[in-house]
């Protein structure tokens, strides 16, 4: 199951600052906990922002076990 979680770490247009690179999260688990998601979510974001970043988005796996070549996300 495919889920993207819209991320609150887009740049702000009226920070003057549209040069800063843009990049895409992801994160893959073997189970389906939610906390562990925002919690993930939630360190990408903060590096994101440290990094100078525009974090657009963050894809999440659910379920998926090691070695699984398709991946929803």
């Amino acid at each position: 199951m495919e889920r993207h979680v819209a991320s609150s770490a887009r740049p702000r247009e009226d920070d003057g600052d549209t040069t800063r690179p843009t990049v895409y999260g992801y994160i893959s688990l073997q189970h389906d906990d939610e906390d562990e998601v925002t919690a993930l979510h939630d360190q990408l974001t903060a590096y994101a922002e440290a990094e100078g970043l525009a974090l657009a988005e963050v894809y999440v796996d659910r379920n998926v076990m090691p070695g699984q070549i398709i991946r929803p996300g």
